[in-house]
């Protein structure tokens, strides 16, 4: 008499395209996402953003200074206005 055991699911809790950040105008740090999201761990939400900045699709804009402690990241969602024109291709090379 087995009993069938449930299966773990291994992975991601969330998918990251169901995330939510403030409006494209304005500048937000983490912990403003991270109240938008409230079901999403901080660690998540941090690695995401990450990502995204280094991909290019947000913009590190600033930090906002706090009363006590570092200062936070402020962040934005980048527009076309922000994306870089195509360099020549001579431009690329080392020499």
């Amino acid at each position: 008499t087995e009993t069938p055991t449930k299966i773990r699911r291994h992975g991601r809790s969330v998918e990251r395209s169901s995330l939510t950040f403030p409006s494209p105008d304005g500048e937000w740090s983490l912990k403003d996402a991270h109240s938008l999201n409230p079901g999403v761990c901080h660690a998540t939400i941090y690695h995401y953003v990450k990502d995204q900045v280094r991909l290019g699709l947000m913009i590190q804009t600033g930090t906002r200074k706090n009363k006590r402690g570092k200062a936070s990241l402020l962040y934005r969602i980048a527009t076309p206005a922000d994306m870089p024109a195509e360099a020549p291709a001579e431009s690329n090379q080392p020499f």
